[in-house]
């Protein structure tokens, strides 16, 4: 027992070393100084005539009035995916 409570101690101390890392780079990071990037970025793109994609909205699903047929769907079709069937 001893033991395990060093070990999720240890993990414990490194998780909040990495978020307080994260924090600190975050903060030190001026996002100010990408504005003129960003900005030269969006006129070359539509100067060059590329264009967003045709949708941004998600696809829309079936609507089913069983809600387990429609888990059961979207399970079914994420497995076939998944399992390439």
């Amino acid at each position: 027992m001893n033991r395990w409570v060093k070990i999720l101690s240890v993990i414990g101390v490194l998780m909040i070393a990495v978020v307080v890392a994260g924090v600190v780079i975050l903060k030190s990071i001026d996002f100010n100084e990408y504005k003129g990037l960003i900005a030269e970025a969006k006129t070359e793109k539509k100067a060059s005539g590329d264009s967003a994609p045709a949708s941004t909205e998600p696809a829309k699903k079936e609507e089913s009035s069983n809600p387990v047929e429609g888990l059961t769907k979207g399970v079914g079709s994420g497995l076939k995916s998944l399992f390439g069937n």
